[in-house]
């Protein structure tokens, strides 16, 4: 007697679509244009309740967004160096 080849469920997986690839700017160029680190930038944006949201990713248009320029000058706020007392 010959023994059947068995065959394997034709089970249809559905992959998920790729997420299409952000455009504008994310947390690299940004903190590159600040002058300092992707990870200090996104701590910063969270203590400044900016939060992407979990899995979500930072992005703006661009670096003249009026989004962009308020972080700038909230960052510059808060990193800016006071100025000595006069005495």
């Amino acid at each position: 007697m010959t023994a059947k080849p068995k065959t394997e469920p034709t089970a249809t997986k559905t992959e998920p679509a790729p997420k299409p690839a952000p455009t504008g700017i994310g947390v690299k160029e940004l903190a590159e244009h600040l002058g300092t680190e992707p990870r200090k930038l996104r701590i910063f944006l969270r203590k400044t309740e900016r939060a992407a949201g979990k899995g979500e990713r930072y992005n703006w248009p661009s670096l003249k967004s009026a989004e962009v320029r308020k972080i700038e000058a909230d960052w510059k706020a808060a990193h800016s160096k006071p100025e000595p007392a006069a005495d």
